[in-house]
C-alpha cells in the first residue's frame, strides 16, 4: 500500500477528497468538496469507532488508511 497522508481537521485537498468519496462509498453521507471539515471529522470519528479502532480521534492516519482500504 501506498504512503498515505495523515489527514485531520482543516486538510485540504484531492487526499481528502479520496477519503470523501470512501466514506461516501462506506455509507456515510459527505459533500465531497475536498476540505476536511467537521462533518468529514465527524464520519472519520464514526468509523472508527464502528470499525473498533484503538484511536477515535477524527485523524485518518495509518490504521484508519488499513482499514478504510480493506
Amino acid at each position: 500500500m501506498p504512503v498515505r497522508t495523515i489527514l485531520r481537521l482543516g486538510s485540504k485537498g484531492k487526499d481528502v477528497t479520496y477519503l470523501q468519496q470512501i466514506l461516501n462509498k462506506k455509507g456515510y453521507s459527505l459533500k465531497v468538496d475536498g476540505d476536511f471539515g467537521p462533518r468529514t471529522e465527524d464520519a472519520v470519528r464514526r468509523f472508527q469507532k464502528s470499525h473498533g479502532l484503538k484511536k477515535v480521534d477524527g485523524i485518518v492516519g495509518p490504521a484508519t488508511w488499513n482499514a478504510l482500504l480493506s
